[in-house]
């Protein structure tokens, strides 16, 4: 059985106080809520989260939070599939069409036509059309952030044509496999309304449009409501849903930093849902015939970055050095209670090609301290590691990260940095160590792309500000690469030289966890980590 750890209590102080308010706030004095037979609130569904989206404009997102709320607000042409197993509801990586309702691709692989559904519009009433289509590729291709950065590898301004109002062929230049995947992700295919773009500031090169990054005009399924910052924010229903209204009338998110004040709404049914909560108080409601519990690896490492630029991390000994002196297996125990699977390199452990046998580094203090006497630091340094406030895991994982780093005589300090301020820093390069788990596409080229090529230093995707030519060319040759076996080879030599870079300390695949109560029906889980709430529903 493994080990219970207590959450650290020195850094609870204002997390504390303010977990301490909003319970004082929702929880009043009702009992603890037992098996139930009336479903509270039946149009609404109550989710707790420790955070708030950043930033709204679908072509600049740069944190999951505001991922998952405009997965529901803005739709691409296709999009993840699921598929039944064992009467369950999973979420695939295959695809399909979905503001589109057909999809034909020449025998070159080079040329998609689409074809739109009818009676599709945006919520402020316009409606969807070929024109729009295209306007959206080219803002995104312009915007030119997170997977538009591999896109752009494969077409520009001119491959988008209107054929007529329904149909929209796109051409690339290169054979893609995986373009139909790479446009089913929100920030790459999401469709945005030309006409509302058009009147609040246009489309503005390598940046969000500072209206859309807290307004929408989406033809999801969910509008955006109200948001009250630190309180709570909400989607809306959209009774005019192409495909029909969502059985939900409001999604209502609380902003709950303490996870133990939502493990206690969620027992008393005050919370509907909650995400990730910490592996100890999730087997609390192992047996709770009242809560369903959903886990599954997501395609995603969660890992110590390391910010290449800064000293003493320019010396690949250092951070070759960090690797040695951290263990993953006692995180794992301590930060996701063992039920994450131990990273050995790079790279997720799901994606294509992958090859743990590569990896050359293993738990060693001694090599460790060697490694940073040979760079000139005998005694060690001093350094702050960050964690984004709230997020006990990450927590956890930077407590067990200082102490070992204490054994090779690095003075690591930890910093409990809000949400909105951590993004800001990790994608200006500002923190030297910082835990962070991600989530992305099922592709390997959109991985190392995002991850490890230098022209996507910060907001694009490395947030290692790693930078090494040779990786750069690589990555360049695999985008045009499509025989298996050759790109088996290169991926392999990709691998070797990223594990000899020691760019990040990878620790295990990021691990998908949702605990919620047995009325919320429809609640599917994707291996990308998507979030949609049109099937769902509350009932008994």
């Amino acid at each position: 059985m493994n080990r219970r750890l207590t959450r650290r209590a020195l850094v609870r102080g204002t997390t504390a106080a303010a977990g301490a308010a909003l319970a004082a706030r929702y929880l009043g004095a009702a009992p603890e809520a037992r098996a139930a037979t009336v479903v509270p609130n039946p149009d609404t569904l109550f989710y707790g989260v420790y955070w708030e989206p950043v930033n709204l404009d679908p072509h600049a997102i740069s944190d999951w939070g505001s991922r998952w709320m405009l997965d529901n607000i803005y739709e691409p042409l296709v999009r993840y599939k699921t598929k039944q197993v064992g009467g369950q509801t999973l979420g695939t990586t295959e695809v399909e069409p979905h503001l589109a309702e057909s999809v034909q691709v020449s025998k070159d692989g080079k040329t998609f036509t689409f074809t739109l559904r009818q009676g599709v519009r945006f919520h402020s009433g316009d409606p969807l059309t070929a024109d729009a289509v295209k306007y959206s590729i080219n803002r995104m291709l312009t915007v030119n952030l997170a997977p538009a950065s591999l896109v752009s590898k494969y077409m520009d301004q001119n491959s988008t044509t209107v054929v007529d109002p329904r149909t929209i062929r796109v051409t690339l230049r290169a054979t893609c496999p995986f373009f139909l995947e790479l446009m089913a992700a929100t920030d790459t295919g999401a469709i945005v309304n030309p006409k509302t773009v058009e009147a609040h500031g246009g489309i503005q090169p390598g940046k969000a449009n500072d209206w859309m990054t807290r307004n929408t005009d989406g033809t999801g399924a969910f509008k955006w409501g109200q948001w009250t910052a630190g309180q709570q924010f909400e989607l809306l229903g959209n009774d005019q849903y192409w495909a029909g209204p969502p059985k939900l009338k409001r999604v209502e998110f609380r902003v709950l930093p303490d996870f133990a004040t939502q493990l206690l709404l969620l027992k008393r049914g005050e919370l509907d849902i909650v995400y990730h909560l910490p592996p100890d108080m999730t087997t609390q409601l192992m047996g709770n015939p009242d809560i369903s519990l959903g886990r599954d690896g997501g395609i995603g490492i969660h890992q110590v970055y390391i910010q290449n630029k800064l000293k003493p991390f320019d010396d690949v000994r250092v951070r070759r050095a960090m690797i040695y002196a951290i263990d993953p297996y006692s995180i794992n125990r301590a930060a996701a209670f063992g039920l994450a699977t131990v990273t050995h390199g790079m790279l997720p452990t799901s994606l294509e090609d992958v090859m743990p046998s590569l990896w050359p580094y293993s738990y060693n203090p001694d090599k460790a301290k060697a490694l940073l006497s040979e760079a000139g630091y005998p005694n060690g340094f001093s350094v702050p590691i960050a964690y984004n406030a709230g997020n006990t895991e990450r927590e956890q994982t930077a407590v067990l990260v200082q102490a070992q780093l204490k054994k090779i005589g690095v003075d690591a300090t930890i910093q409990e940095i809000p949400w909105g301020t951590f993004v800001n820093n990790y994608t200006d390069g500002k923190m030297p160590l910082f835990v962070l788990s991600g989530l992305e596409l099922p592709i390997v080229d959109n991985y190392v792309n995002s991850y490890f090529n230098s022209k996507n230093a910060g907001a694009k995707g490395n947030r290692n500000f790693y930078d090494n030519p040779q990786v750069d060319r690589m990555i360049d040759q695999l985008l045009g690469t499509t025989d298996p076996a050759a790109r088996k080879q290169l991926l392999m030599r990709m691998q070797q030289t990223l594990n000899a870079d020691a760019a990040t300390v990878p620790i295990y695949d990021s691990l998908l966890m949702y605990a919620h109560r047995s009325w919320v029906k429809g609640w599917t889980l994707f291996p990308s980590g998507n979030w949609y709430f049109y099937p769902v529903e509350k009932r008994a």
